[in-house]
C-alpha cells in the first residue's frame, strides 16, 4: 500500500522547491548589474588569442576596403550615381570644345578636314594658340584650391585624417590626374574634337576588361552587352556626324588638288598616341578611386586627389617652361570666361560626380560617361 505514496514523493518535492523559488525572486529587487557582475561574466567568455581577430568582425568587412571611425559607411545610391554621370558627360562635352577653342583658334585642322570657304582651301586655324601647359596649369591650380575648400567646409578637421597606408594610393591618383589632364588637352589640341571624342569610347572597354582581369567586378552576360551596347551606339553616331561633316570638305579638298587625298600631318598622329594614353590614365583613375571612396567621402578623395596632381602639373610647367604662359592665358574676356568654365564646372563639378557615381556604381558602368 505504501509503494505509490513513495512513487509521487519525488514529484511533490520539485513542485514545492519551484513554488519557493518563485516567492523568492518575487521578494528581491530589481539592481542593474555591478561591477562585480561584469567581471565575473567577462572572466567567463573565452579570450582570443593574441593576433587574432573576432571572426564575426572579419566576415562583416570582407570585400571592400572598412570604413575609418570619423567615416562611417553609407548606403548605396545607384538612381543618384547614374544622374550624376549624365550631367558629368555633359559638362566634359562644353569643356571640350571651349578647350580645343582656347588652346587653337579654330575648331578643326585645316591639313585634315579643309573646310569650303570663300577661297578654296583657305585655313581655319593660325599657327600658335595659347600654350596647351599654361592652359592644364590653371584648370588644376584653381580647381585645386576650390577642391580643397569645398571639401574643408563638407568635413572640417576630418579631412587631413588620411591613413598612412593610403598615402600611396592618393599619389598614384595624382598621378592620374595629370597625366589625363595634361594628356587630354594635348590630344584634342593636335587632333580635333571629333577624334578626341572618338578616343573617349575606349575608356568603358579598357576599364571593364581591366576590372575582370583584376577581379574587382564579375563580367556577367548582362552587365557585358550593355556595354557593349553603349559603346557601340556612340560610335555609330560618331561616325554618321563624321561622314555628314567632312565627307563634303574631302571631296572639294581632293578636287582642288586634282587627286588623291590631303596628307595627314604627322602631329595628327601624335594627338592620337595622347589621346589613347590619356584614356589608359582615366580608366586607371577610376578603379583606384574606386577603392578609396569605400573608406573615405567623395569630397576628401577628390580634393586629395587632385591636389597632388595640380602640384604635379606644378613641377612639370617649371621644367618646359609652361609656367611663363600664365598670364597669357587671362589675355582676353573669352579666355577668363574659358579657364573659369574649365576649373569649376570642367573640373571640380565634373570630377565630384564622377567620383560620386563611381562610389555607387561599378567602375566600367561609370566610364561610359
Amino acid at each position: 500500500r505504501l509503494c505509490p505514496v513513495a512513487g509521487a514523493l519525488p514529484a511533490v518535492s520539485v513542485a514545492l522547491e519551484r513554488a519557493e523559488t518563485r516567492e523568492l525572486l518575487a521578494s528581491m529587487p530589481l539592481r542593474s548589474p555591478s561591477d562585480s557582475d561584469l567581471e565575473s561574466y567577462k572572466s567567463e567568455q573565452p579570450l582570443l588569442s593574441p593576433g587574432k581577430s573576432n571572426p564575426a568582425e572579419k566576415s562583416s568587412s570582407a570585400g571592400h576596403r572598412p570604413p575609418t571611425a570619423a567615416f562611417p559607411d553609407e548606403p548605396l545610391r545607384p538612381k543618384a550615381g547614374a544622374a550624376a554621370m549624365g550631367v558629368a558627360a555633359l559638362l566634359v562635352a562644353g569643356y571640350l570644345l571651349l578647350g580645343k577653342r582656347h588652346v587653337s583658334s579654330s575648331w578643326h585642322t585645316s591639313h585634315v578636314f579643309p573646310r569650303v570657304g570663300g577661297v578654296t582651301g583657305t585655313s581655319y586655324q593660325r599657327e600658335g594658340g595659347h600654350d596647351p601647359g599654361g592652359f592644364a596649369l590653371c584648370r588644376q591650380l584653381i580647381g585645386a584650391l576650390l577642391m580643397a575648400a569645398l571639401g574643408y567646409c563638407r568635413e572640417g578637421s576630418s579631412i587631413f585624417a588620411l591613413r598612412r597606408s593610403d598615402h600611396r594610393a592618393i599619389a598614384k591618383l595624382g598621378v592620374f590626374h595629370y597625366l589625363n589632364s595634361v594628356l587630354f588637352i594635348w590630344g584634342f589640341k593636335l587632333s580635333t574634337p571629333f577624334f578626341a571624342s572618338v578616343a573617349q569610347l575606349s575608356i568603358p572597354v579598357m576599364t571593364f576588361v581591366y576590372t575582370a582581369l583584376a577581379g574587382l567586378e564579375v563580367p556577367t552576360c548582362l552587365r557585358t552587352t550593355g556595354v557593349c551596347l553603349i559603346v557601340l551606339g556612340c560610335l555609330l553616331t560618331a561616325l554618321g556626324s563624321a561622314h555628314h561633316e567632312h565627307a563634303p570638305a574631302a571631296g572639294a579638298a581632293a578636287g582642288a588638288a586634282g587627286s588623291g587625298s590631303p596628307p595627314v600631318p604627322a602631329s595628327l598622329w601624335v594627338g592620337v598616341g595622347c589621346l589613347a594614353l590619356q584614356t589608359g590614365s582615366f580608366s586607371g583613375l577610376l578603379v583606384l578611386q574606386k577603392a578609396l571612396v569605400q573608406a573615405y567621402p567623395v569630397a576628401l578623395v577628390v580634393a586629395w586627389g587632385y591636389s597632388a596632381g595640380a602640384v604635379l602639373a606644378l613641377i612639370g610647367s617649371v621644367f618646359d617652361g609652361s609656367i611663363h604662359t600664365l598670364p597669357a592665358n587671362f589675355n582676353s574676356p573669352t579666355a577668363v570666361y574659358i579657364i573659369l568654365y574649365s576649373a569649376t564646372a570642367g573640373a571640380v563639378v565634373y570630377y565630384e560626380l564622377v567620383t560620386f557615381a563611381t562610389k555607387h556604381l561599378p567602375s566600367s558602368f561609370v566610364a561610359c560617361s
